[in-house]
């Protein structure tokens, strides 16, 4: 715990930060799956495995994103982590503003596989971030990481059940408005430079030159 609380005073707003990007990540892509899930039953009486294919598109969009994402910024640790994480929430944002003015259907697989993508951008960096600043106390930072992040995936379909009944339109803008909220915390206070060991940003300048 002393460990931990020394990781926090160093780090603690940039994690912080990171956290709460990750638990509104899995609560929106959880959330809109259900809710994609009951319009593909109810508007359009797309059931049973179909259905389950149709909502594995977005999931399969971020897979594709988050392996590829996660490669690249293996390889260039430093601001190419912040830069992934805003641009990330900022594609989830605007499909959440595309969400809330389409009409429910077919359509609305375009910016939730735009969501998903998103997604997929900014998780790696998270991870990436959230893990390096941990230093010696990565098995306990990651394990509330994965706690917050997981909290927001058992909320986001019962929240968006909810808020559905005042609209669409109003959900939506809602979210949207959130992420943007988040993603000027991320671009406050995640600092890649300040949040990496000295030794791994080191290594990743010197890759980056050796490669060039």
């Amino acid at each position: 715990m002393a460990g931990l609380k020394k990781v926090f005073a160093k780090r603690g707003r940039g994690l912080a930060a990171c956290f709460v990007a990750g638990f509104l990540g899995l609560f929106l892509l959880f959330g809109l799956l259900s809710y994609f899930s009951d319009v593909l039953e109810q508007e359009l009486g797309v059931r049973g495995f179909t259905r389950g294919l149709v909502v594995a598109i977005p999931v399969l969009a971020l897979t594709l994103t988050s392996s590829s994402t996660g490669v690249y910024l293996q390889k260039h640790l430093g601001p190419s982590l912040k830069t992934a994480l805003l641009i990330g929430l900022g594609l989830v944002a605007i499909s959440l503003v595309a969400l809330a003015l389409i009409p429910p259907g077919y359509w609305f697989l375009v910016p939730l596989t735009a969501a998903g993508i998103g997604t997929g951008l900014f998780l790696p960096g998270l991870n990436l971030l959230i893990t390096s600043a941990a230093e010696g106390e990565r098995g306990l930072v990651t394990a509330l990481y994965g706690t917050v992040r997981f909290f927001g995936a058992a909320l986001g379909p019962p929240a968006l059940g909810l808020g559905i009944k005042l609209g669409p339109l109003p959900l939506f803008l809602g979210g949207a408005a959130a992420t943007a909220g988040v993603l000027a915390l991320n671009w406050l206070l995640v600092k890649p430079r300040e949040m990496l060991p000295a030794s791994l940003a080191k290594g990743s300048r010197d890759g980056g030159k050796a490669a060039g």
